[in-house]
């Protein structure tokens, strides 16, 4: 992407928003036991007050849950949100989404068999 294009793409964002959403990627692709703040600091580079802030609110709205040990994962609030997706899934070529999937998939397949 050229600078002019990205200057005009940076222009039209919300940076608050940008960092909450990179939040829930690092939570999305986490472990299993999910991340503390200290991991997302590290991971993401952000300061421990903006991690902390972005976790507060998304727990607030049930979009990220904290265990007792202080450890974030994704919250049920996205199961609901994903379900009217799912709900209007005839807008969407789910062939040609899947087709890398299943590409991949016949590979592996077609590899064990051999």
């Amino acid at each position: 992407m050229s600078e002019i294009a990205q200057d005009t793409e940076n222009r039209h964002t919300i940076p608050a928003i940008d960092r909450m959403m990179e939040v829930l990627e690092a939570l999305e692709h986490g472990n299993s036991t999910g991340l503390t703040i200290r991991d997302l600091t590290d991971l993401l580079n952000l300061p421990r007050t903006a991690v902390y802030r972005i976790l507060n609110t998304l727990q607030r709205h049930d979009m990220v849950h904290r265990d007792k040990v202080g450890a974030y994962s994704l919250g049920r609030r996205l199961l609901t949100l994903a379900s009217h997706v799912a709900s209007r899934a005839s807008d969407f070529d789910i062939a040609a989404f899947s087709q890398p999937f299943w590409t991949g998939s016949r590979l592996t397949s077609a590899r064990a068999s051999s």
